[in-house]
């Protein structure tokens, strides 16, 4: 027992420390992160849930994600601060869950590999430490998986169900247990469903008085945004998806099918795990929306427990001798840090020169709009994540997310139309966007001026005051 607890506290410790000497070689935070921060300093200084004071627009994908920054947020810490503890304390729970559920799945002595791919794996360092609720959202999904595993139905459920309220992918879980629930424990099923029941009817019947719809508004933005110019392609998606553009990520899927082969055969596990897993995956592959890799991330742990396996397999293949095992695991160990280290060294260089753009860009617009602006002048903009937030204004969101007005321009490709209906007193362009090719039209310049250009490494931003 005390063993156990000594392994779960180094690996608690070893995934939070992986991530803050990451975190502080780059400090990258997505831009879309400012997003909701924008929502949580709102909510919790009283101004109510939204992004433009005034306008109940739900903006944000991530409601439950939003309420507990803000409760963090109250009682003293800023609001990148507590998206950061939030991250680290999840990240941390989730590698020791993914030790447990390894036990638990017979992994015995190579119940490290899925906990350590995890802990190193470069998308994860990413996504689990900049602003996204990707890390919180995560362990929900991990912990339903696992109780679910143990028979624990009711924890399970619940954990979907706060699950769903963090992400929409989260109804997917919900809605397979729900059919395994069916298919195994019909005379449960009643009971399980008060727990969603209970939780979620409550944030709907607040979502629809307060914003009109329980369908968050960025949903049909981001549908409409990306209809014109559309995204890549189902197979370059696939190839994103499953990391088979780097040259570990063959070997990974590899080594997956033949560990679902391992615990189908040996533990009688994966049916759900794989059935959620192409639910997560298809959709993205198919949608006509852009993909983004905190979209992504939720799929690695049990991922990571299939790969597990696969390693498994191939050491019965190999030998089956206990004394060799300290000696496999050494080479395993090895083999994954080889792997992966030089791919975080190269996310690491990646992610610092993104943030020396966002700072150096975004944020110094943000900052610029702030002090050259009143309160009561409007901003359309794009990428509105560190703009909107240093401002401080009113933004009429270009991309729609957080203005549905914007939706009906961009399904149809207007996107001139909704600065010349709308008249904003302000407009953001970024130079290379789809939605911006406008700038230099002669209509664009008789409504608005060229004020001043943000640049760095061929990423242009002009801001135009109108006339």
């Amino acid at each position: 027992m005390e063993l156990m607890q000594k392994k779960i506290t180094i690996i608690f410790l070893s995934t939070i420390l992986v991530r803050i000497i990451f975190h502080w070689l780059t400090n990258f935070t997505f831009d879309d992160a400012f997003i909701t921060f924008r929502y949580v300093e709102n909510l919790a200084i009283g101004d109510g849930f939204v992004y433009n004071k005034g306008e109940h627009v739900l903006g944000t994908t991530t409601p439950l994600f939003t309420l507990l920054l803000s409760m963090v947020h109250v009682i003293g810490f800023k609001v990148q601060q507590a998206a950061t503890l939030v991250a680290l304390m999840s990240s941390g729970i989730t590698a020791v869950l993914i030790y447990k559920f390894a036990c638990s799945l017979r992994m015995n002595h190579f119940a490290f590999v899925p906990v350590l791919l995890y802990i190193l794996f470069p998308r994860l360092l990413v996504t689990d430490t900049a602003g996204m609720e990707t890390s919180f959202f995560t362990l929900l999904i991990i912990t339903s998986m696992y109780y679910s595993h143990k028979e624990k139905h009711y924890y399970a459920w619940g954990m979907a169900t706060l699950a769903s309220l963090t992400r929409p992918e989260g109804f997917l879980l919900l809605l397979l247990l729900g059919i395994k629930t069916l298919i195994q424990n019909r005379e449960e099923l009643i009971k399980l469903l008060a727990i969603p029941f209970s939780i979620i009817a409550p944030w709907f019947l607040f979502s629809n008085y307060y914003f009109g719809s329980v369908i968050p508004n960025s949903i049909t933005a981001k549908l409409a945004l990306y209809s014109q110019f559309g995204s890549s392609n189902i197979i370059d998606k696939l190839f994103l998806i499953l990391n088979i553009y780097n040259y570990y990520g063959i070997v990974l899927i590899l080594l997956a099918g033949i560990g679902a082969y391992w615990l189908w055969k040996k533990q009688n596990f994966g049916l759900l795990a794989l059935v959620w897993l192409g639910g997560m995956i298809l959709p993205l592959a198919v949608s006509n929306t852009a993909l983004f890799i905190w979209y992504v991330s939720p799929i690695y742990p049990i991922y990571f427990l299939f790969i597990g396996a696969g390693f498994i397999f191939l050491i019965e293949k190999i030998q089956n001798q206990t004394l060799q095992v300290l000696l496999y695991k050494k080479i395993i160990f090895a083999l994954i840090c080889l792997l992966l280290l030089p791919m975080v060294y190269m996310k690491v260089s990646y992610y610092k020169l993104s943030q020396h753009n966002l700072e150096k860009v975004h944020k110094q617009i943000g900052y610029y709009l702030y002090t050259h602006t009143s309160e009561d002048e409007i901003i359309a903009a794009e990428d509105i994540g560190y703009i909107g937030y240093y401002s401080k204004r009113k933004i009429l969101d270009r991309d729609g997310l957080v203005s549905p007005e914007a939706v009906i321009y961009n399904r149809s490709g207007k996107y001139f139309e909704l600065v010349a209906d709308y008249k904003p007193d302000w407009v953001v362009l970024y130079i290379d966007s789809p939605i911006s090719r406008f700038y230099n039209s002669s209509k664009f310049m008789k409504l608005y001026e060229k004020i001043k250009c943000f640049s760095s490494d061929e990423i242009t931003y002009c801001c135009y005051s109108k006339r």
